[in-house]
């Protein structure tokens, strides 16, 4: 949680070091051990929780590491596409998927790394901002119908990277979606 740039706990220098590690200390194809450091395996030692690496994703999007931020998105697309559904508890080791299948919060987990991790979306009083860190595997990604508030906006990314110009309906924005914002809007990144 605290690498997760929402809340303001770690800096992008600790962000940026735990992100180097991670892949050699806790990563393999099934997931990311949460428990790295531990030789037991239960349910939380040498397991990967979709849900709970979403700040990881987060983190790797707001540092550009796009690399790492695919290796996570693939991750969960391996995992799901092997077992059909979304398990709470994925076996570091083996990626033996177990423990109560069809886990709504661990697909709104593996939702939230496109949301925070691949879009940078953040949100404040003031309303929502944007970070887009784009992996060439999902240029030109668009998502539909995303309610904020009394807004409905439609997103297409053009390209990819993490240097973007955003429009909403055209015109030219500072990456802030005010909360006050009604109505459907059409919101696009440019690279």
């Amino acid at each position: 949680m605290a690498m997760w740039p929402r809340y303001g706990i770690g800096t992008a220098e600790q962000r940026r070091r735990i992100l180097d590690r991670l892949p050699e200390v806790a990563m393999n194809e099934f997931g990311v051990n949460v428990f790295p450091y531990r030789e037991e395996t239960n349910h939380f030692c040498n397991a990967a929780w979709v849900v709970w690496t979403s700040g990881m994703a987060a983190a790797a999007g707001r540092e550009g590491r796009l690399d790492l931020l695919m290796s996570l998105v693939a991750q969960q697309v391996r995992n799901s596409v092997m077992t059909k559904t979304f398990y709470e508890v994925i076996d570091y080791r083996t990626g033996k998927a177990w423990r109560w299948p069809g886990q709504l919060w661990h697909v709104a987990g593996f939702i939230s790394y496109f949301l925070f991790g691949v879009l940078g979306i953040e949100y404040d009083e003031r309303g929502m901002s944007f970070a887009p860190a784009v992996p060439k595997t999902l240029r030109d990604l668009r998502l539909d119908n995303l309610r904020y508030r009394e807004a409905v906006l439609d997103i297409a990314v053009h390209g990819f990277g993490t240097k973007f110009r955003m429009t909403c309906d055209g015109e030219q924005v500072d990456g802030l979606i005010p909360a006050s914002l009604t109505g459907k809007h059409l919101i696009e990144f440019w690279s």
